[in-house]
């Protein structure tokens, strides 16, 4: 254990000089992967936004102002606007940008959106008209590329004023927890999203939306986007209203992953989107549903997760991992996973529509050695595999490299199965290891930690290493260390019991480097230490190892170490 008595512990500084975690790194993950995007508030614009090609049909309504995002290859300047009869309109152009963004985990950075007239770097430029009445019956140009215009009617005039037609979609484990309904009127505050906040929350009824952007751009944006899928849900709506409620849940897809995380999962293509709603406007009568079934069908029925690949130890110390299911096939279902290719028929986890259970799985060990641990799962049909670390990773010397450790899962990479990749410069390197016996003759477990940082940024408390091992809950189960070299034992950071315990922390321009022993109670039966890291830098981002983390998750997962294949260093590196 970290003694108590003794306020600054020091460990001597010889080993970091001569162990700096780039040079024993270079094969992993964590320098080949590409660099996520980092958003920060203090800059103008924090969004990168992307158009999509603008349709060979162009949908409008009479009168009202269409807004149309331009592809980047699009001429510098105003576009020209031309009817076929060579009627120019007036048109005009506009940058909208994202200000004051602050970072979202999940819906990625929440910010203000404006329109300039001006060109800002990442800004979605848009071209704003209004057709008038007189002009149906002709096509458009733009610039010289003709388009074709099709005249859209008032979506009432085609589903009618039934309620069962404009029927909200907020399920009601939503409804009045406040936690969600914050997380809505977030994702209200983008054009291309209040939607979907629409849907959930009136149905899109009424043509004049609740709440309005201030800027008219943005406002005639987001009405536009609202409009036509008012019009292709009516349509929907005409066909089958049953296939129109489930599109409906799916578009505007919330899940239950606990009673107080309740969160979007809905689609996230937006050229995807586009093309949808696109074909929903111009099909024939009776292929409108045909198309909502093929989307349907095209969408994920469940999502599997490893929340923890060893956070249960059976009796001969296999780890049992936990894995999360979620269930999005719109219809309650029965699901079975197990460790291996083999599926009970017994035990049965009913997951209803739209909700997610997290699920403790046994099994047998793979066939071969060399074949990779799985869990298969089934729920109701639909069934998939995902790989989990069901063997003990042994610790040989030099010692074992940890990492990279991954950024929390948004809703994008959750729903593709895909983790982010650290930014270069808030990457974590670790590695564990036996260090030579210190003066009492102990040689005792520990990490060496490296953390980059910007260059320049000055060490703060905020810029933090939490250290987990054992069981998730366990008592003593936890270490910190931060930028300044404080370390704590409680993972409430604001609880600070007896004596700060201070580690040396080796500081250079673009990173911090520390040494911290692990206490001996942290190693289990037969050398096994299971461990899990997270760091929260001065950004306020969070990355974990082994497994990148849902935003609400406290814990980590672990990996399960084995501490007795350290055999000692071969003679042959003795001698050198």
């Amino acid at each position: 254990m970290l003694p108590e008595s003794r306020p600054h512990l020091r460990v001597p500084a010889a080993p970091l000089a001569a162990c700096s975690l780039s040079a024993l790194l270079f094969l992993s993950a964590c320098d080949s992967a590409p660099r996520e995007q980092r958003e920060s508030a203090a800059r103008a614009s924090a969004v990168t936004l992307s158009a999509w090609p603008i349709p060979a049909r162009i949908d409008a309504f009479a009168g009202e102002p269409t807004v149309l995002p331009l592809p980047a290859d699009t001429p510098p300047g105003v576009p020209q606007v031309r009817l076929d009869d060579g009627v120019e309109l007036r048109a005009a152009q506009a940058f909208l940008s994202v200000t004051q963004a602050k970072p979202d985990a999940w819906l990625g950075p929440i910010g203000d959106w404006q329109a300039s007239p001006s060109p800002t770097p990442g800004a979605l430029r848009v071209l704003i008209f209004t057709l008038p009445p007189q002009a149906k019956g002709q096509g458009i140009w733009i610039n010289q590329t003709r388009h074709d215009v099709q005249w859209l009617l008032s979506p009432r005039d085609i589903a009618g004023d039934s309620p069962a037609a404009w029927q909200p979609t907020l399920p009601n484990f939503a409804a009045g927890n406040a936690n969600a309904l914050a997380r809505l009127r977030d994702a209200a505050r983008n054009p291309l999203d209040r939607w979907r906040v629409r849907l959930l929350l009136d149905g899109m009824a009424a043509d004049v939306p609740p709440t309005r952007f201030d800027d008219p751009t943005i406002e005639s944006f987001a009405l536009y986007i609202e409009q036509r899928w008012r019009v292709a849900l009516a349509r929907v709506y005409r066909e089958d209203p049953a296939a129109c409620l489930r599109f409906k849940q799916r578009l505007s897809a919330l899940v239950e992953f606990s009673k107080t995380s309740i969160l979007p999962a809905w689609p996230t293509d937006r050229p995807g989107l586009e093309r949808l709603v696109n074909d929903l406007l111009g099909a024939k009568p009776g292929a409108v549903t045909l198309r909502v079934e093929q989307f349907l069908a095209e969408q994920p029925q469940g999502v599997v997760w490893v929340a923890d690949d060893c956070a249960v130890l059976a009796a001969d110390s296999q780890p049992l991992p936990t894995i999360g299911i979620a269930n999005l096939s719109g219809k309650d279902a029965l699901a079975r996973a197990a460790l291996g290719e083999e599926l009970p028929s017994t035990e049965l986890t009913p997951i209803p529509a739209y909700a997610a259970r997290l699920l403790t799985v046994a099994g047998g060990m793979p066939q071969t050695p060399d074949a990779t641990p799985k869990v298969s799962v089934a729920l109701g049909k639909w069934t998939a595999a995902t790989p989990v670390a069901a063997k003990p990773i042994p610790v040989e010397p030099p010692g074992l490299i940890v990492g990279p450790l991954l950024p929390d899962l948004s809703m994008q990479r959750w729903l593709a199965a895909q983790v982010g990749a650290p930014a270069a410069d808030r990457s974590l390197n670790a590695l564990v290891f036996r260090p030579a016996a210190d003066a009492e003759g102990r040689r005792r477990w520990s990490i060496l930690i490296e953390c980059h940082t910007p260059p320049g940024e000055a060490p703060s408390a905020a810029d933090r290493v939490s250290i987990y091992f054992g069981p998730p809950g366990a008592p003593n189960g936890y270490l910190a260390i931060d930028a300044t070299g404080r370390v704590s034992r409680d993972p409430r950071e604001s609880v600070i019991e007896g004596p700060p315990i201070i580690i040396h922390v080796q500081r250079a321009e673009d990173r911090w480097t520390c040494i911290i022993p692990l206490p001996d109670n942290a190693i289990e039966r037969k050398g096994l230490l299971r461990l899990g890291l997270t760091r929260r830098d001065c950004s306020g981002a969070r990355a974990s190892w082994p497994r990148p983390l849902l935003p609400w998750q406290e814990f980590p997962s672990r990996a399960l170490l084995n501490l007795d294949a350290w055999t000692g260093f071969p003679e042959a590196v003795k001698e050198r």
